[in-house]
């Protein structure tokens, strides 16, 4: 088994903030910012198009803030169109010398990313890797579609403005270490998403607020936590049958259903014994 290296995961660097901050932990994500819009698509492709400016295209209304909390309610909201069937998420990359620390991400470590979001389906199979280049990400609004595995789809996304630390060490786990993808997921979103950063994050497997000390091979994991997002995530509809469309609960509930879905004791597995090929298999990953 490949020993897991701490620095790949969090590495101090000398930023303006604070000389001892750590890259990969804490303070690594932009502003929250959101820009997204609502509107219909009679296009019957399965590819939705991404236009660059939906509002001149469709007729579509603009929303702005930190967060998508306002979405649901929106896409339910008759005086923002009928029949919404999409919504298309703008992301404007932040800038090197923002005032938060922010680890830079290569295009093709965004590209890695979102391959990996669709092949574990945090990402539909009708995403492309050219979203990373203009930031355009267009999903289908559906009847069948829950509001916890859109809110895990448009996070994916997210996660490569706000929690780039996150996206390295997970692409470091999963690419080098050869680490399970959803243990990795777990054990990147203890080691490198901090309390505050963790608002937005789809699960509550988060570090503790402004610790810079966790080493990746001191922190231990709990097996249910792995399984209930495996769980979750294979059969999205089996833990969360509402749909985004008719209800008047415009709660999100993502931690709350893939938590929803543990099974399983509540053994805690260090990240070296999550690369054991027995231990992978007795967890039904």
């Amino acid at each position: 088994m490949k020993k897991i290296q701490n620095e790949k995961i969090i590495k101090p660097v000398h930023v303006h903030i604070n000389p001892k901050i750590v890259s990969n932990a804490c303070v690594t994500y932009a502003s929250y910012k959101v820009m997204y819009f609502l509107y219909h698509d009679t296009g019957k492709a399965r590819r939705p198009r991404r236009p660059a400016d939906p509002q001149k295209e469709f007729s579509a209304c603009k929303f702005t803030g930190a967060c998508f909390s306002s979405l649901l309610r929106a896409a339910n909201n008759k005086l923002y169109g009928e029949n919404l069937n999409r919504v298309c998420y703008k992301i404007e990359w932040p800038l090197d010398d923002s005032k938060y620390a922010y680890t830079t991400l290569s295009i093709d470590e965004k590209k890695a990313w979102v391959a990996l979001c669709k092949t574990y389906k945090l990402l539909p199979g009708y995403v492309t890797t050219d979203v990373v280049k203009d930031g355009i990400l267009v999903l289908k609004l559906t009847d069948t579609l829950s509001p916890s595995l859109l809110y895990i789809y448009l996070s994916a996304f997210r996660c490569l403005r706000e929690q780039t630390g996150f996206v390295k060490a997970l692409l470091y786990l999963v690419q080098e270490v050869k680490m399970n993808f959803y243990a990795a997921f777990v054990l990147a979103s203890r080691v490198t998403v901090c309390g505050s950063g963790g608002v937005h994050h789809i699960g509550t497997w988060c570090r503790t607020y402004i610790a810079a000390d966790d080493h990746i091979n001191a922190v231990k994991i709990q097996a249910r936590d792995i399984v209930a997002f495996k769980r979750y995530i294979t059969n999205p509809r089996s833990f969360d049958p509402r749909s985004i469309f008719g209800s008047k609960n415009f709660d999100w509930e993502c931690k709350t259903r893939i938590l929803s879905a543990a099974k399983g004791d509540a053994k805690l597995y260090s990240a070296q014994e999550l690369l054991n090929p027995d231990v992978i298999q007795l967890l039904g990953l």
